[in-house]
């Protein structure tokens, strides 16, 4: 069960909220335990239960990893990376996913196992601004980092861009960690009010959050950004909102260790653009400079590897012009 929906994550929450009794029971015992109990459970679901689709989502990670970095020196995929990958893809995401939803708001929990690296930027930039813009990157347990964030601020506006995604979170959260999730608020990038709504959030001291990366979802409006070796379609957004609030824009990364063990980081802010779309461009492209940046420290945790390459495979067959285009 908890293995399907590894592979269709948009389950999660029914699966999860059809099992609430039974979740709120084992949270008594110590999360270490737990969360081992999880992976080997979902490891030996995976493979009793769906060998040919686990063989096929690992021969489109190797596929993905071969175009992408054939050798490992191009972008850091060594064997051992890729192998790390797909133990996280497979079996350690959903584990972590379950695990923060049983401990979350248990203090010891995040005494113990949550922390918060350069917390002071965020403060910073909230205190200064008033209110902070943060761009967090889908690496590691990405579908949990809004919760995570909304330990750290009374008030979390998350734009997403799937109403699904939306769903899924602020019902995950409501059941399950109400603490944490209280403070969190998402609204779909294509909402008519979206940018009166945010303006409003960080004139009150709040954060505006978003997931930024290779997001499957067609936005309206988007500009060419340079990631790794090629270039790329990117969401227009959130240095939209920088340019226009004259907020900065705190990149974060929320990322797992042994454990399990969770730290949410945060970066130094990025500046600003200008109101001009030349500026606007700029601030994306810093942007997304950090991400490589951060994806270059942790390879095995970042979920677009997989989206870079379809992005290639659409440039190829001329299904999507401007997209993933190799650099010269």
């Amino acid at each position: 069960m908890l293995a399907r929906t590894a592979f269709k994550q948009d389950r999660t929450t029914d699966f999860a909220l059809s099992k609430k009794r039974l979740i709120r029971a084992v949270s008594r015992l110590p999360y270490p335990l737990v969360h081992r109990l999880l992976v080997a459970g979902i490891r030996a679901e995976t493979w009793l239960r769906y060998p040919l689709l686990t063989l096929n989502v690992k021969d489109k990670f190797d596929e993905a990893f071969d175009a992408l970095d054939p050798n490992g020196t191009r972008l850091g995929l060594t064997k051992r990376v890729r192998a790390s990958y797909e133990r996280n893809a497979l079996y350690n995401e959903m584990a972590d996913l379950v695990t923060l939803l049983m401990y979350m708001d248990d203090a010891r929990f995040r005494r113990n196992a949550l922390r918060f690296e350069n917390e002071d930027i965020l403060i910073r930039e909230i205190e200064s601004g008033p209110g902070a813009i943060v761009a967090g990157f889908r690496i590691g347990a990405y579908a949990a980092l809004p919760w995570v964030l909304g330990t750290l601020s009374s008030s979390v506006l998350m734009i997403v861009g799937d109403g699904r995604f939306a769903r899924m979170a602020q019902e995950l959260g409501e059941a399950f960690i109400p603490n944490s999730a209280k403070p969190l608020t998402f609204l779909r990038a294509k909402e008519p009010l979206v940018l009166p709504r945010s303006q409003a959030t960080l004139k009150e001291g709040g954060v505006v959050s978003t997931l930024v990366d290779l997001s499957p979802i067609s936005y309206d409006k988007t500009t060419e950004v340079k990631l790794f070796d090629w270039t790329i379609e990117a969401a227009y957004g959130i240095p939209y909102l920088s340019a226009v609030t004259g907020r900065s824009i705190v990149p974060a990364v929320l990322t797992r260790a042994k454990g399990p063990r969770f730290t949410l980081r945060f970066d130094e802010p990025i500046e600003a653009p200008a109101r001009d779309s030349q500026s606007v461009r700029e601030g994306a492209q810093r942007l997304y400079g950090s991400l490589e940046k951060l994806v270059r420290r942790f390879p095995d945790q970042w979920v677009g590897w997989t989206s870079l390459k379809s992005q290639m495979d659409k440039e190829s067959g001329s299904q999507q012009p401007n997209v993933a285009r190799p650099l010269v």
